[in-house]
């Protein structure tokens, strides 16, 4: 073969080879294609698939409610009974079949991504329970409705109710569609059918299956006018929202994987959503796109939405609301940490710091015409967290002077120091408008080893003023509002060391007011939920983590943390402040022990008994000292300056006394 014919054949080779890579590369992108297109189809179909299961569902559950809701009505008969509240406000009651037996398994009546709560309450003292008296539980809030339990004695039979407090005949409609099961266990720890001593222990598992018109108006629209701008349909309740699938697949995974299956089409697709309302959903998108979404009513509901959907930047909005803004209570922001695994929220000291060493003390200085220049007036003594204390007032120049004292020993060997904050207002006693003086908050810190014992203003207001706008009847009432910011050297020797010396025994450090108390994460666990939450997250790190407590002393917290160990620290100093740290962490144990040492040790004054009973909810002990009642001077002591001030409860009782004791005469 010449060179030239050799060329040519080598050339036709190539020729051919490139032809050949040329194809194969094209059948094997038209069969990746291919693929591609099948798969898409497969996804459609599985998609079409669950579609069409959840319309057969919902067809199902149509065709068979009313058959159902016959079949409930000629077994049950319906019972309704409307009740009035001191408030006249009405609330009435739903059927309810009495033999129904309880699921033990709360899970088995309520989903675990809809809106369920419990509430649960113990009555006391049942068998003073009088017959056609209400008696309802404490306030609770959930999903930004204020609900309780209420029973009443009545015909000899109990009747318990679920009660809702929102206002009735209000202009905006509103309306709560929920599913309830309630029961009545005996609060003792052994068989249910033991005695329980006088107390009655009721509980409500609740489902709320449907909300609407609670909340504020929308601040932006999904419906059929934004259908330009969207290009899929999330139907929520029949209501429908248009959205753009990028954006929310961006926030969520969830709905990154939902639309994952979906092509882009030229007409929007249509998915159910189930589970959730069509409000809150509402709400969940505003956040979503920027809106202020967030009050007291949304932020329960949103939360729950965000979590169903893995939202993290909606959740940690939710959070910051709480943190930040929201008035809820402590114990409803905890519960919510909880649920919703906000740890952050749980260390954040900003939110720990709402409770604290705060009281507020009263007087009403009578015969003020009578006031003579340079003379000191003083309030009774109060006692609070283990120190005494009262107001000062005096006339000097033309001026009312008003000051806040301790009566603690100065100059004594052991050095003792109370830095506070307040703030004092002078309030005319007359029951139409009220007037008042105030001034700025003040910062003084009280030390053993100084010379003067109160704080205040010797000039708070010119005479001819006070006796104008403030004097009715020849008195005026001043007010000092205090709060303990850090107490030391007030208490007795510590019984048990938690410092450094304890570390090998520790596996977490606890910080208040730089103070650090090594402790055992299990064992304050199996006594408080609160820090059984805290530490959650933390149990199996290798190594010892330090965590800040805000709010409470270190004196206290050494206290408490002595009583939760078994020694006997509660005192007449102490069992306040180890009340107020019990509380805060839910210990009920310690709870019990200051319950106890009040009930039958302490000679504190039945006004601060009562106070105390009532503030942190120690039944037996409030009943204890209504009972100590025997006199009309008895009632008077326990009445603060401000009558208003009073725990609507324990007016009601000290009325019940007065006249009893007005009848007895």
């Amino acid at each position: 073969m010449s060179k030239k014919a050799a060329e040519n054949e080598e050339k036709r080779i190539n020729n051919t080879l490139s032809e050949w890579t040329v194809e194969k590369f094209l059948d094997m992108r038209k069969e990746v294609l291919d693929r591609q297109k099948d798969l898409e189809k497969s996804n459609m179909e599985m998609v079409e698939k669950l579609r069409l299961y959840d319309e057969k569902i919902e067809k199902l559950e149509k065709e068979l409610q009313p058959k159902l809701n016959e079949t409930d009505k000629t077994l049950k008969p319906e019972i309704s009974s409307e009740m009035e509240e001191n408030n006249d406000s009405a609330v009435t009651t739903d059927p309810v079949d009495s033999t129904q037996d309880f699921q033990e398994n709360d899970e088995e009546m309520m989903s675990t991504s809809g809106k369920y709560f419990v509430l649960k309450h113990t009555f006391n003292n049942v068998s003073s329970f009088k017959d056609g008296t209400y008696y309802f539980s404490e306030k609770e809030e959930h999903f930004g409705f204020p609900w309780r339990i209420c029973v009443i004695r009545c015909d000899g039979f109990l009747g318990l109710y679920l009660c809702h407090l929102l206002l009735e005949n209000t202009e905006k409609k509103w309306e709560i569609e929920v599913d309830y099961e309630m029961k009545i266990m005996s609060p003792s720890s052994r068989e249910k059918k033991e005695k329980s001593g006088g107390k009655g222990c009721f509980v409500f598992k609740m489902k709320v299956k449907k909300m609407t018109g609670i909340y504020k108006e929308n601040l932006r629209s999904f419906n059929k006018t934004m259908e330009e701008y969207s290009d899929v349909v999330l139907i929520v309740n029949d209501q429908k929202f248009y959205v753009l699938k990028l954006y929310i697949a961006t926030h969520s995974p969830y709905f990154k994987n939902l639309f994952s299956g979906i092509s882009n089409e030229t007409e929007n697709t249509e998915i159910k959503l189930y589970g959730i309302d069509a409000d809150d959903f509402q709400k969940y998108l505003e956040v979503i796109y920027g809106e202020q979404a967030i009050d007291e009513f949304t932020v329960e509901a949103i939360l729950m939405v965000a979590d169903k959907y893995d939202t993290p930047v909606v959740i940690e909005k939710c959070e910051n609301f709480l943190k930040e803004k929201s008035e809820k209570t402590l114990k409803k922001k905890l519960e919510l940490s909880n649920r919703y695994n906000l740890v952050a929220f749980t260390e954040n000291k900003e939110m720990m710091s709402t409770s604290g060493k705060h009281f507020v003390l009263k007087h009403t200085f009578n015969k003020v015409s009578s006031f003579e220049d340079e003379k000191l007036y003083r309030s009774e003594e109060e006692e609070h967290f283990g120190v005494p204390w009262r107001i000062i007032v005096r006339r000097h120049d033309g001026f009312l002077g008003l000051h806040l004292c301790h009566l603690l020993l100065e100059n004594t060997e052991k050095k003792w120091e109370i830095e506070v904050e307040y703030e004092m207002k002078i309030v005319s006693p007359s029951s139409g408008e009220k007037k008042e003086k105030s001034k700025g908050k003040i910062c003084k810190v009280f030390k053993s080893d100084a010379t003067f014992t109160a704080s205040g203003y010797p000039q708070f207001i010119e005479w001819d003023e006070l006796e104008k706008d403030f004097v009715v009847d020849d008195c005026f009432c001043a007010e000092i509002a205090v709060k303990v910011k850090k107490m030391t050297g007030i208490y007795k020797e510590n019984m048990r060391i938690f410092n450094k010396t304890m570390e090998e025994c520790s596996d977490v450090v606890l910080i208040v007011n730089d103070q650090k108390f090594y402790v055992l994460k299990s064992f304050l666990s199996t006594h408080s939920p609160y820090f059984k939450t805290l530490f959650m997250r933390k149990l199996n790190e290798a190594n010892k983590i330090e965590i800040k407590l805000s709010g409470i002393d270190a004196d206290d917290f050494q206290k408490y943390l002595e009583v939760l160990y078994g020694e006997q620290a509660i005192d007449e100093f102490t069992v306040e402040g180890i009340l107020m740290v019990a509380d805060k962490y839910d210990t009920r144990v310690v709870i019990e022990k200051c319950k106890n040492f009040l009930q039958y040790e302490s000679e504190k004054t039945l006004k601060k008994k009562l106070e105390l009973s009532t503030r942190y909810n120690l039944a037996a002990l409030m009943k204890e000292c209504l009972e100590e009642i025997e006199s009309v001077s008895d009632i008077k002591s326990l009445i603060p300056g401000d009558v208003h001030d009073l725990n609507p409860s324990i007016m009601a009782e000290l009325f019940q006394k007065s006249l009893s004791l007005h009848n007895s005469n």
